[in-house]
């Protein structure tokens, strides 16, 4: 008999995408990113000055309602861009992200979401197979498009092969979250590549709360809302109402500025973490720094604004 999950990727397969999307490369700043060539990627990865395999590279992807021309995905893809020292990628999904009205739609875009991640694996796989290394490659994907990532490294794992790392931006609570998701629902977890992190900022409404990764950052967790973020019922996807949810990706921005200010220490759980009262009990930062040598639960509090990290004194309650 089958089970769930491979009735899941029966269904994900199963699903018929209207939608295009396309893996953009940005050659040395944001501006005129060059739309990978399915047809010739050898002409692509033959390509240095745009993208050079000797060179880790990342690949960043937005959530629902997001788009390759919002400010958040600008800014991200602009903080990997200027140190100039990885090729720089996007999954730009922005029609299919769009789709609907809201909330009410975001079960079915969710599904039509992570068969394109799994279609965009089948890229991945063609790509390794042109020169990438995906044992130097990172995926990095905000809300939805974690869950979206995730399928695509379960795809690339299907073929014999296995990312380097996943990095989850606060990944969608609907459908995805709690000790079991919906069926179907395939989230982001630390199957999904050899090393998965992720970051939680807003359990109270749009992120995940249950830890699926190899390492999962709780900033500021037994708060209601990000420091700096309103609280308060706000139209909903405005700004005021994902300021939390958005936190995530603005912490791993910081990250990439100041790589040693975001230390997060160990805990089996908040209160534990809460007791320790900011020993450094196996600690490591958010970011390039991360030592992937450890698992489970860290914890940390920021600044209400940028610059977020705390260094030593963010692992204090």
């Amino acid at each position: 008999m089958l089970n769930v999950w491979k009735i899941s990727v029966i269904v994900l397969s199963a699903l018929q995408l209207t939608h295009s999307w396309r893996l953009l490369c940005y050659c040395g700043s944001h501006e005129n990113p060059i739309e990978i060539p399915e047809d010739n990627l050898e002409l692509f990865t033959n390509n240095p000055e745009c993208f050079d395999l000797n060179r880790p590279t990342v690949i960043y992807t937005f959530g629902y309602k997001g788009g390759i021309l919002n400010n958040g995905t600008v800014s991200i893809l602009k903080a990997y861009i200027h140190f100039q020292d990885r090729n720089i990628c996007a999954l730009d999904w922005t029609e299919l992200a769009n789709e609907g009205i809201g909330l009410i739609d975001f079960p079915v875009i969710s599904l039509k979401a992570l068969a394109l991640g799994r279609d965009f694996g089948e890229l991945i796989v063609k790509l390794s197979d042109a020169g990438l290394n995906v044992d130097t490659l990172q995926l990095v994907g905000f809300s939805l498009g974690a869950h979206v990532l995730g399928e695509t490294g379960r795809k690339v794992i299907e073929n014999s092969k296995k990312i380097a790392r996943i990095t989850g931006l606060d990944p969608a609570k609907p459908q995805f979250d709690g000790p079991i998701p919906l069926p179907f629902y395939r989230r982001l977890d630390k199957t999904c590549a050899a090393f998965v992190d992720i970051i939680h900022s807003n359990t109270r409404r749009y992120g995940m709360d249950t830890p699926t990764g190899t390492i999962d950052f709780y900033p500021n967790y037994g708060e209601d809302v990000q420091p700096g973020c309103e609280e308060g019922i706000f139209e909903p996807f405005s700004p005021e109402e994902l300021c939390s949810h958005d936190r995530s990706r603005d912490l791993m921005i910081q990250a990439l500025l100041t790589p040693d200010d975001l230390q997060a220490s160990k805990a089996p759980n908040y209160a534990t973490w809460v007791k320790n009262d900011g020993a450094p009990i196996a600690v490591t930062t958010i970011g390039d720094k991360i030592n992937k040598a450890y698992s489970g639960l860290l914890y940390l509090t920021t600044n209400a604004e940028a610059p977020y990290g705390k260094g030593a004194e963010g692992l204090k309650p």
